[in-house]
């Protein structure tokens, strides 16, 4: 049965969403493309057929944006693959899917936007079309399937104005509660984290620094202080007027499993003289004790590393560096290990670590539950969650996110930490 090319307008949104700036103009599936049209268009095809595609064209009044094609058979989403839309244009889409002999049945192309707010449904059979229901190849787009118990991450973000810990559960969608602090777990223990700023000024020396505080997620546990001390530099003596200034400063670069791998900016200004810095990585390991990261790094980048450090150390005239001043975290979906030598600038090298693969993002930068029940990651500067272990990742409400440093992820029946997160953070800001 072969039909002409479907001309499908967008889908009505409701009233809460903003205006849809896509427009479905024409869709169909054929079996090739040639000369800028679809050849062979058709909305059923033999078990035979190797492959289908799609040929759509989608008309963007809006922004410049993305589409999303997503290949449904009846309750699987098999794959989804993103097309850029130039804003103010008409672009062609062209998108295929490989199907083997025994995928018959009824078939959607799903096309959607950021938001998967659905732009049109292309609807297909591979096979004969079943005598019960001789309609069924113009059924409605297929549901996403959802896992029988929920998804549920502990998600350590950083944003503009600070370190948050949020809750995301995905279903059919997905929503994020907040609390603020940072949340680090080793086995059944757990802490509440919170980088506290300090300022003093005592004659002339002034002095910055911020003091990572902890406290266990336990009834009557205490806050302690994890790493940061106010007077890691002596102020030298220096003529009367003369200030001194010294700061010691705290970045927190990621929490992976039990280890929370920091930068610990160490400056001074002492009058008369020249800077003092002093500033490098550390890696503690819950509850703030310091960590050789280097143990977690696979034995061939640990000598390539150590490698790097002697060369750029005996070129500064440097003795041997010390390997257990370094940190293990993420950037732009690697993990780097880095260490700072004085005088001779910081050593980041990309390195495998078997020993946190549990806690690593995926190669799309998502990362996944270890039952396949979702991901979350970062999307359009959000914190963003997928159902599945397939598919695109859609913002989880409104929760801003510059960086995500870390997940875990919570059995169903678990409860929520973040009434206690909240107490233990507060409590903490007040040290």
């Amino acid at each position: 049965m072969r039909r002409p090319a479907l001309a499908l307008a967008a889908l009505l949104l409701t009233a809460a969403a903003p205006p849809q700036a896509f427009e479905l103009v024409q869709a169909t599936t054929c079996t090739d493309v040639a000369d800028g049209a679809p050849v062979g268009p058709a909305d059923v095809f033999p078990a035979d057929v190797g492959r289908v595609r799609l040929f759509a064209r989608v008309r963007n009044d809006g922004a410049a944006g993305r589409l999303y094609v997503e290949w449904h058979h009846g309750t699987d989403r098999l794959s989804t693959r993103d097309f850029a839309l130039p804003a103010g244009a008409t672009t062609t889409v062209l998108a295929h899917r490989d199907i083997p002999p025994a995928r018959t049945g009824a078939w959607t192309v799903r096309l959607v936007d950021v938001r998967r707010r659905e732009v049109g449904v292309v609807p297909f059979r591979i096979g004969a079309p079943s005598a019960s229901r001789p309609d069924d190849a113009l059924a409605g787009p297929a549901p996403v399937a959802v896992p029988p118990t929920r998804c549920r991450a502990l998600v350590n973000f950083a944003t503009a104005s600070g370190h948050h810990v949020a809750e995301v559960r995905v279903g059919r969608s997905a929503d994020a509660e907040t609390a603020p602090g940072l949340f680090v777990r080793d086995g059944g223990r757990a802490w509440a984290l919170a980088l506290v700023p300090h300022e003093r000024e005592a004659g002339s020396v002034r002095q910055r620094w911020d003091v990572l505080m902890g406290q266990e997620l336990a009834p009557g546990a205490e806050p302690r202080p994890w790493h940061g001390y106010p007077a890691t530099l002596a102020a030298p003596a220096h003529a009367s007027g003369a200030r001194h200034h010294e700061t010691n400063r705290l970045e927190i670069l990621g929490i992976t499993g039990p280890y929370v791998a920091l930068y610990a900016s160490l400056t001074a200004q002492p009058p008369g003289g020249g800077p003092v810095d002093h500033s490098r990585y550390v890696t503690l390991r819950a509850p703030g004790e310091g960590f050789d990261a280097t143990q977690l790094v696979d034995a061939r980048d640990r000598v390539a590393f150590g490698r790097v450090l002697i060369e750029r150390a005996r070129g500064a005239g440097q003795g041997l560096p010390d390997l257990r001043r370094s940190a293990l975290f993420l950037r732009d979906g690697r993990l780097l290990l880095a260490t700072r030598l004085p005088n001779a600038g910081r050593v980041e090298r990309p390195v495998a670590a078997p020993a946190l693969a549990a806690w690593l993002p995926g190669s799309d930068g998502a990362f996944a539950a270890p039952d396949g029940c979702g991901a979350v990651g970062l999307a359009g500067g959000r914190l963003a969650a997928r159902v599945g272990a397939e598919g695109i990742l859609t913002p989880a409400g409104e929760v801003r996110a510059t960086a995500v440093l870390g997940v875990y992820w919570l059995a169903d029946d678990e409860p929520s930490p973040l009434p206690r997160q909240r107490e233990a953070t507060a409590t903490l800001r007040a040290r």
